[in-house]
């Protein structure tokens, strides 16, 4: 059995998502879902899904603040965690994986510069983006 967690603070979103899991995946399917990051964290770490799908920009208890936090406690049963948005979310994103990456083995911290670079590019990246 293979199951899949839905994360989104709208009810449409979640229940589309769950309708077309269940219409395309041909294999057995529990899907299980949240409405915000505090519920998803409780699922999560009862269930332990195969995978999540997660919305980053929820009001409260982020997309983000869910996956560190179920990181942290090793209850994710290494769940792949696939992230959705409307609009890029910027900075603190960017900011969160990039520390994921720097701490991780094999980065070592040898490519700050480079992420500092991807940074750089983000912020004016943001700056653009909210004149329009």
């Amino acid at each position: 059995m293979f199951e899949i967690l839905v994360v989104d603070d709208e009810k449409f979103i979640r229940k589309g998502i769950i309708a077309i899991l269940r219409r395309d995946l041909n294999e057995e399917v529990v899907c299980l879902e949240a409405k915000n990051g505090i519920e998803a964290l409780e699922i999560a770490r009862r269930e332990r899904p195969n995978l999540i799908v997660t919305d980053i920009a929820m009001p409260g208890y982020n997309g983000l603040d869910f996956i560190k936090d179920l990181k942290e406690t090793n209850k994710s049963n290494n769940a792949q965690i696939m992230c959705m948005g409307e609009r890029v979310i910027g900075i603190e994103l960017s900011k969160y994986l990039v520390d994921i990456w720097l701490n991780c083995d094999f980065a070592g911290g040898s490519s700050e510069p480079k992420v500092n670079r991807i940074i750089e590019y983000e912020k004016k990246y943001l700056k653009d983006y909210n004149k329009n």
